[in-house]
């Protein structure tokens, strides 16, 4: 097997465009960051900048902690308007979707060199506006990443308030991107109970993808609207139930319906518990008051194990029968170290039927990774794109991380041609540098 190894610089040129060919489809991997080009002697050394400022990566963000406060509404303002005046040219040109994207670039580059608070933020506010208003929705949401990686400001409302203003902007949103943006957030809107935002963002998300005509988008979000809508309703019987609680704390019923609702519906079981033991249902408050005793001895384990089994049969709600099962597991395998024999066989069979009920809990998702659609053009902004790439159907390029700075794009392509072209963002001084590395057979690099 042969291995070939380049690198690539780029200094010049309004846009970064690489033409990779392969032969016989051998494995490609290629690293690519933007760095700045070498200081003059006036300038100041400054440290070089990555892709990761205009993809956004999840890996690596700042914490909260490390997030500057928002600057003050007067110092912000006053930057506007002396911004406002220093690309007055430029503003006015901004005619075409073309140029508002391009002038959205301008100041996502610019704000990412600010060096005062207030510049950043109104520089990337101003981002923002922009992308909203040629209507390119992955840019929006990049900016709007980008403010929150920086600032100490409500992600989750700003994007709210992007994916709302672009779904009244009119013509060149694409309706797929806007569906399949919108989609997550209400998820995540929901998991924080914010559920008057939950249902907004919804609506907004089926709305846009009846003008799709994908009946498989209509489908699957006409069916989170309806799971979204029923839990609004039953998270105001929760609140309801939580001030009968504050007024009268011996309210098995409204017990009952806070012990469920954290148990069964979120997965909070350590507080959800506290509310069963007091609960109206005999079964689920001598369950709760059995689990919270946290039992140690395998055999009390398996005992509370076979009780959350048996009660999930009883059970008509098909989540709550899930997360009973799920429950049940939890138990089992706190035993299965000490089981052997028909015990050990059963309590495997149990998780295992938990698990294809659904009521296993699930692990903690990992950072979700960026990659490049040449269909939705998630993630980057791709100007044109052409050939072909092996894959599920929807990861055609996987970017990563890497440790050194940068990121690794990995793919398998098809034999023949693949291009990708896109904005050389941020405009000045800068250079792009790619490595690739090929195994089997050779590849053709054409940069221009």
């Amino acid at each position: 097997m042969e291995r070939f190894g380049f690198t690539i610089r780029i200094a010049q040129g309004r846009c970064w465009g690489v033409l990779i060919g392969w032969v016989l489809g051998g494995l490609g991997t290629a690293f690519a960051f933007a760095q700045q080009a070498p200081p003059t002697p006036t300038e100041a050394q400054t440290p070089p900048r990555t892709l990761e400022d205009l993809l956004q990566a999840d890996e690596g963000k700042p914490t909260p902690a490390q997030r500057q406060p928002v600057p003050d509404p007067a110092d912000v303002q006053k930057t506007t308007k002396i911004l406002q005046e220093v690309y007055k040219d430029d503003i006015a040109a901004a005619k075409t979707p073309e140029k508002k994207r391009a002038l959205a670039g301008r100041f996502l580059a610019d704000a990412l060199e600010a060096q005062v608070p207030a510049e950043q933020f109104a520089l990337l506010q101003a981002a923002r506006q922009w992308a909203v208003q040629a209507g390119d929705v992955s840019f929006a949401i990049r900016c709007a990443d980008a403010l929150a990686e920086r600032f100490q400001v409500d992600l989750l409302s700003i994007k709210a308030e992007v994916l709302e203003a672009l779904s009244k902007t009119g013509t060149g949103v694409s309706p797929v991107e806007l569906a399949e943006a919108t989609e997550p957030l209400v998820l995540q809107a929901a998991e924080q109970e914010r559920y008057d935002m939950a249902v907004r963002l919804s609506r907004l998300a089926l709305q846009a993808a009846r003008r799709t005509k994908n009946a498989d988008l209509i489908k699957r979000l006409t069916a989170q609207n309806k799971q979204v809508e029923q839990a609004a309703k039953a998270f105001q019987k929760i609140q309801a139930a939580l001030e009968t609680l504050r007024q009268n704390p011996q309210d098995a019923e409204a017990h009952l319906l806070v012990g469920r609702y954290l148990c069964f519906e979120k997965g909070r079981w350590d507080e959800g518990l506290r509310h069963l033991a007091q609960c109206s249902d005999e079964s689920l408050r001598r369950l709760a008051n059995d689990d919270l005793a946290q039992p140690t001895e395998s055999a009390k384990q398996i005992t509370l194990a076979e009780a959350w089994w048996q009660r999930s049969q009883q059970e008509k709600d098909s989540p709550a029968q899930a997360a009973m099962q799920g429950r049940s597991a939890y138990w089992y395998q706190k035993a299965l170290p000490n089981l052997t024999g028909l015990d050990k066989i059963k309590a495997e069979r149990r998780i295992q039927e938990a698990a294809d009920s659904g009521g296993k809990p699930t692990p903690a998702q990992s950072p979700p990774r960026h990659y490049l659609d040449p269909q939705n053009r998630k993630n980057v902004n791709i100007f044109w794109w052409s050939g072909e790439w092996k894959g599920d159907g929807s990861k055609f390029l996987q970017i990563e991380s890497i440790a050194t700075g940068g990121y690794r794009l990995t793919s398998q392509p098809n034999s023949g041609w693949l291009v990708f072209i896109f904005p050389r963002v941020p405009v000045n001084a800068y250079k792009m540098r790619m490595t690739f590395t090929v195994e089997k057979e050779r590849c053709d690099v054409n940069v221009c």
